[in-house]
């Protein structure tokens, strides 16, 4: 796996390239944060996904590792914030496929209501060089991934 360039929350701000998701979710600002976290629940929402492995001990949260495989790529998690029913968001630690020198998500929750909240997405990453050349393809090819997970997301979250 390529190591990545560590990463805080000033590239997901402000990174070289994102890509941005913002979907009102009929569930509380809580019961998302819940399907986000959990990792045995990933499987049911993340496309593409074969196994999640946790590297650090419980309890999840700021600091805590984990290692998701997708059917095309690896990824090593590092989690920069953990807030219960407002805000997700991690780095990545290394990456199997190397088209990006760093690489996080941010989830961003914001209740609406009881029953509804808006979930603020956004992907962050540095392509590297011959990635930039190939961008709209892999952007393509990405994006269709997160959007379909954001629809099983909202599908399963749904009350």
């Amino acid at each position: 796996m390529k190591q990545l360039v560590p990463q805080g929350l000033a590239f997901l701000e402000s990174p070289p390239a994102s890509m941005d998701f913002r979907e009102t979710m009929d569930c509380s600002a809580d019961e998302l944060f819940l399907a986000l976290a959990d990792a045995d629940k990933l499987g049911d929402w993340l496309d593409d996904f074969v196994a999640v492995e946790w590297l650090t001990e419980p309890p999840r949260g700021v600091g805590s590792r984990r290692e998701v495989r997708l059917k095309t790529l690896t990824v090593r998690e590092h989690f920069i914030v953990w807030e219960p029913g407002k805000r997700f968001a991690f780095t990545m630690e290394a990456i199997s496929l190397p088209v990006v020198n760093a690489m996080g998500e941010d989830m961003r929750i914001e209740a609406i209501d009881d029953g509804h909240c808006l979930l603020t997405w956004r992907v962050a990453y540095d392509p590297v060089f011959v990635a930039r050349i190939i961008h709209p393809l892999l952007r393509w090819n990405f994006g269709r991934l997160f959007r379909k997970s954001l629809a099983n997301l909202k599908k399963i979250t749904a009350r």
